[in-house]
């Protein structure tokens, strides 16, 4: 609970107060607004040509439901005495917990999803970041890798609050797999915010949830007023090398939807749902062996550890960030031997998907027990000879609430690690966070 302050200000010839109360910013005009201090962006005292002034505050208002809008606020100081510490008091809460005016590393790919993310960026983020007076650099994409080549070659990271892509999911796994291919391993723990101008935007509906996930207000919100959070990285070593995903690890209908839809992106993320019923409808099946090491095998002991970690956890303080990480690689990699207690899997299957979040996608949240840095990988394995072109039909349905892990047919995990050999004829690849 804040303390109150009140200012009082005018507009034309009516009287107006400002009073900041318990993080809340009430102007009390002809009719009254509140601004959460979050919402907040700047407050500033201007001098206006006439010699007077002014109070001007820039603010992402409510606007309609689950919608924010940019707007500024403009009043001409009646008591300049107080007007200073009133607005040095309530910029100093609306960024209580975070650095103001943030500097920006930003990557746009113009050709995901509908091809038109530079347009959002300059008309509806641009303005935000610059009312809250983030200076942006921005790199326009230009093919595939050419964000994770540049964040390689990149010599001035640390000069950096945050790095934003206005994308998909497809830069983020670009950026992250740059970050952790740098050679000094330096200034890798960077924050990462998103913007949802992909098809699948599942990073951004982990963040958001389903709710607001699509907002692009929100979203550049929470680049600059979020506290940075932790999220485990995997490391997958292939036989061309290795690669680091921060979502998913899909094999069988999960990856053959993704990567067979690539041709209707411009539908959206109900491309991935006509996907995976195309390979139910045509009774596919998919060939592999599997070796895993578990963590834990019982869905109810699974379920109740998530309630406990959900009910314990605390915000972060953004002091307790580190700016190097060290990259553990704790089972070595495909060419080591397996080890003798893992088990391993033969039987031809439909479905495998592993991830380190809840949801893949809007209306789609396949991992409900995940969380993002427990040091493990949550895991879904569905067998062909198990269920019925019904019931995968009913557990589809079921993953949007993320009720499908009760149904029997579905075998959910927490694993340390894992190795899959594909062996099907029909898809000989993985899926990794959306790429082959």
């Amino acid at each position: 609970m804040t303390e109150e302050r009140s200012l009082q200000v005018k507009s034309g010839n009516t009287t107006i107060n400002l009073t900041f109360s318990n993080e809340i910013l009430s102007i009390a005009g002809a009719r009254r607004t509140d601004i959460p201090s979050r919402n907040i962006l700047d407050v500033a005292l201007k001098p206006s040509p006439a010699g007077t002034t002014h109070v001007d505050i820039q603010a992402l208002v409510p606007f309609k439901v689950n919608k924010l809008k940019l707007n500024n606020f403009n009043y001409e100081v009646v008591q300049s005495q107080s007007a200073d510490s009133w607005v040095e008091f309530v910029k100093n809460v609306a960024y209580q917990k975070v650095k103001p005016n943030k500097h920006l590393k930003i990557f746009i790919n113009p050709n995901s999803g509908t091809g038109k993310a530079v347009k959002i960026f300059e008309k509806e983020v641009k303005p935000i970041f610059d009312a809250a007076g983030c200076k942006c650099d921005i790199v326009v994409t230009n093919g595939r890798d050419d964000a994770k080549r540049k964040i390689i070659e990149a010599s001035d990271l640390q000069n950096y609050d945050a790095i934003v892509v206005v994308s998909g999911d497809g830069i983020v796994h670009e950026v992250v797999n740059g970050l952790l291919s740098r050679k000094d391993e330096s200034f890798i723990k960077i924050p990462i915010g998103v913007i949802p101008a992909g098809s699948g935007n599942a990073l951004n509906v982990c963040l958001h949830g389903e709710t607001i996930n699509s907002s692009m207000q929100h979203s550049a919100l929470t680049i600059i007023k979020g506290v940075p959070m932790d999220v485990d990285i995997c490391s997958i070593t292939q036989e061309d090398g290795e690669y680091f995903s921060f979502l998913s690890q899909t094999y069988g209908a999960t990856a053959d939807c993704d990567l067979r839809t690539e041709n209707l992106r411009w539908i959206g993320d109900s491309r991935f749902t006509l996907g995976v019923l195309m390979a139910i409808l045509e009774g596919r099946r998919y060939e592999w062996e599997m070796a895993i090491k578990y963590s834990e095998k019982n869905k109810d002991i699974i379920k109740q550890n998530y309630k406990k970690a959900y009910a314990e956890q605390k915000p972060k303080d953004v002091s307790d960030s580190e700016g190097i990480v060290k990259i553990e690689r704790k089972y070595g990699s495909v060419n080591d031997p397996i080890p003798k207690d893992w088990e391993i899997l033969s039987d031809d299957i439909f479905a495998f998907y592993s991830g380190k979040l809840p949801w893949v996608g809007k209306g789609a949240i396949p991992f409900p027990c995940a969380l993002p840095n427990d040091g493990l990988m949550d895991v879904i394995i569905v067998n062909r000879d198990k269920i019925s072109r019904l019931r995968a039909i009913s557990m589809m349905q079921k993953i949007a609430k993320g009720t499908h892990i009760d149904l029997e047919e579905v075998d959910y995990y927490k694993v340390e690690a894992f190795r899959l050999t594909p062996k099907s004829r029909d898809v000989g690849y993985i899926s990794i966070d959306g790429e082959k």
